[in-house]
């Protein structure tokens, strides 16, 4: 009995940091009025090709996780679109529903109560001359902000205007930023304020305001470490039990 014990902290431990794997949900902005694309070839950072993705223009609820389980995650607060890009790449088409220099709020709700979660959201303009040219104001150039506690910054800027921005490589600060450990209110949201750049460099009341173009997101939730451990838990006793 004391053997068992000895083992069974450090057993914790392993199957604790291995099962409770994270869930990624997968949503792509339209250009209105289309309501559908293909999407066997649609990838982010995270995830791989052929996985579910939500399909919206407005408000998607209750929006599918990539292996197209149902949650109670509402995603709002864009709406119309352009054309974008590489046809299948997540850069093709984008909500563009706000004008230069001015903002919009992404809300997402119906999550988990204070649940951590990694947010990506994806930004690239819809002309391609305007890729690495800081002087296009047609470019995707400005801040995403968020009053939710989050791991690595309440603001994240992004500049398209950078040089080898291009819509076939994903670039942290270029065509998306990402949001780490974000935390969702005790009511279960993140609310995300999209803000284009007021003035080629983006000062208040400056000339030549720039765009922001939202492609698309992506969701991972990120499991309680207690969670984890009690999955953990329940593997080792299911091993004990087998082994009687």
């Amino acid at each position: 009995m004391k053997k068992r014990n000895l083992l069974f902290i450090p057993a914790i431990a392993i199957f604790g940091s291995s099962l409770g794997s994270a869930a990624l949900y997968n949503v792509k902005y339209l250009q209105s009025p289309v309501t559908t694309m293909p999407t066997s070839s649609l990838q982010g950072v995270v995830g791989g090709v052929g996985e579910t993705w939500n399909l919206m223009n407005g408000t998607a609820n209750n929006i599918v996780d990539s292996a197209n389980v149902g949650s109670t995650i509402d995603v709002s607060g864009l709406s119309g679109g352009q054309n974008e890009g590489l046809a299948g790449s997540v850069f093709f088409h984008n909500s563009n529903q706000f004008g230069k220099g001015n903002d919009q709020t992404i809300l997402i709700a119906g999550l988990d109560f204070n649940g951590v979660y990694d947010i990506y959201i994806y930004a690239l303009s819809h002309n391609q001359a305007s890729w690495g040219n800081l002087n296009d104001t047609e470019r995707a150039s400005g801040d995403f902000t968020t009053t939710n506690a989050t791991g690595n910054g309440a603001s994240q800027p992004l500049e398209n205007g950078i040089t080898g921005t291009n819509n076939t490589s994903f670039v942290a600060g270029r065509n998306y930023v990402l949001f780490q450990s974000i935390v969702a209110s005790p009511s279960g949201n993140i609310s995300i304020v999209a803000d284009a750049f007021d003035g080629l460099d983006g000062t208040p009341g400056g000339t030549g305001d720039t765009r922001l173009h939202i492609n698309g997101l992506q969701i991972v939730s990120i499991p309680e470490p207690t969670s984890a451990a009690l999955l953990g838990l329940g593997a080792f006793a299911l091993i004990l039990r087998r082994r009687k």
